[in-house]
């Protein structure tokens, strides 16, 4: 093997571990970035129309009709349990997944948020 080869697969090598510590280092930081559902309920106001991150078990979901995957599944993440509404494929119950979503409220009265979900696009 010629030293210009070598020179190659070092380049190559090193690009490789690169790569895969820049993605172990953003999947371990994800948790940084996790909204507790506790602090969703507790604050609806601060988390209106914003985006947020959350991680939970889905403990049941419901399906909007017979033939569709859309509809609402209801998740706990050991702090609190909210409901997602999604257009996406329901997660099987039991499942621990990540859910992307903005936080809204069914209505609001006198300041109050009531009916607080997740709608997931």
């Amino acid at each position: 093997m010629t030293i210009k080869k070598s020179r190659q697969n070092i380049k190559k090598f090193s690009l490789l571990l690169i790569s895969i510590g820049t993605i172990f280092l953003f999947l371990s930081s994800c948790k940084y970035f996790v909204t507790p559902i506790s602090d969703i309920v507790a604050k609806p106001e601060q988390f209106e129309n914003r985006t947020v991150i959350i991680r939970g078990r889905v403990i049941s979901s419901q399906k909007l009709s017979s033939s569709s995957k859309e509809g609402s599944f209801i998740i706990d993440d050991g702090t609190e349990k909210i409901k997602v509404i999604t257009t996406k494929d329901l997660p099987a119950t039991g499942k621990k997944i990540f859910v992307r979503g903005k936080v809204r409220s069914n209505f609001v009265l006198f300041g109050k948020h009531f009916g607080v979900v997740i709608k997931v696009n």
